[in-house]
């Protein structure tokens, strides 16, 4: 009997330890879970053809922005507000942005010194096929919000159908 009471609170404390440890989790937001809302966020406002928010995205006048792919690539400073919004909805006349949805998560995430490096992939349909674009984001923290700084389509040449 003694055993089985010994087991009894053995098991109550392991079950009440991992109660902490998984509500503490949940009350916690990681750097990595900011950096993925944040890019879901831009996605979402592109995907909407909401290109007027997509510089409150970057902080241009600290950080800048930088984007690439296709063969081209673009800079953009501080004053540059409206140049992001045009270019970007300039991009989306060529896209199948509508369409644009992504996976990413924090696991996608690598966080290092006030930087983020997102991996992820965009998935879209065009033309009625469906494609898997890899897409590279830096961003750069200033205070406790995080900004993008730099876009890249990765191998943008080598988007896939899948």
């Amino acid at each position: 009997m003694p055993r089985l009471k010994l087991a009894a609170v053995a098991l109550g404390v392991f079950g009440l330890g991992y109660f902490v440890c998984r509500v503490g989790d949940g009350l916690v937001y990681s750097d990595e879970e900011r950096v993925a809302d944040r890019f879901h966020a831009a996605a979402e406002a592109a995907r909407a053809r909401r290109f007027s928010d997509l510089p409150g995205f970057a902080k241009l006048a600290e950080f800048g922005l930088s984007a690439s792919g296709y063969g081209s690539r673009h800079s953009f400073g501080a004053g540059d507000e409206a140049k992001v919004a045009e270019r970007a909805a300039d991009a989306a006349r060529h896209a199948a942005v509508e369409t644009m949805t992504t996976t990413a998560s924090e696991d996608d995430v690598r966080v290092e010194n006030g930087r983020a490096m997102l991996r992820t992939m965009l998935l879209f349909t065009e033309g009625g096929q469906r494609y898997r674009q890899p897409v590279r984001v830096l961003f750069r923290k200033s205070g406790d919000e995080w900004f993008i700084a730099e876009i890249d389509l990765a191998g943008a040449e080598e988007a896939f159908r899948f």
